[in-house]
């Protein structure tokens, strides 16, 4: 299966690159509007990662590289949208080009702030340690049929944080 991964540049979401680690994947780094189309024409499957909205992955914050114009691109292919509220976007704008295969997160919270928006009882080394948790279980587990059945037996436990993010993982097959 031909994979491209889209993930902008951000420190903040370096720990997400544990998915693609030494897998083959096409990255696209920087591409422009047009590149970019065509590189997700020329791909089964699409991988975006980082931070975004119910409006699309950003690029910078406020600047999206992946929004609702490019949906009727992933007609028929396969998607991993991992950032917050990708569900949102996912339901509104992939869902009606019928992808053939579908993973997705809603709202996770990788960031001090999100936790306090969110009002979970976290701490910062708490947070790193589940960044990389899910990041290493979403790179073994990412050819499976059952990533969200696979996900929660090996991602949630006892704290407030990973109840919280662990209760936000979607399929569509």
């Amino acid at each position: 299966m031909k994979t491209l991964v889209i993930h902008p540049t951000d420190p903040t979401t370096d720990f997400l690159k544990a998915i693609y680690k030494d897998k083959g994947f096409r990255i696209a780094d920087d591409l422009g509007r047009f590149a970019l189309e065509n590189s997700i024409r020329e791909h089964d499957r699409i991988i975006m990662l980082g931070h975004g909205s119910s409006e699309g992955l950003f690029k910078t914050l406020g600047e999206f590289c992946i929004d609702k114009d490019y949906s009727a691109l992933f007609s028929e292919k396969e998607i991993v949208c991992i950032w917050c509220n990708a569900d949102l976007f996912f339901q509104r704008y992939i869902l009606p080009y019928k992808p053939s295969r579908a993973f997705y997160t809603g709202m996770f919270i990788s960031e001090m702030l999100e936790a306090r928006l969110m009002e979970v009882s976290t701490t910062e080394e708490e947070i790193e340690k589940s960044n990389e948790d899910f990041a290493e279980i979403f790179s073994t587990i990412l050819e499976s049929t059952e990533r969200v059945s696979k996900l929660e037996e090996s991602y949630k436990s006892k704290t407030e944080l990973r109840e919280y993010n662990g209760t936000r993982f979607y399929e569509y097959k």
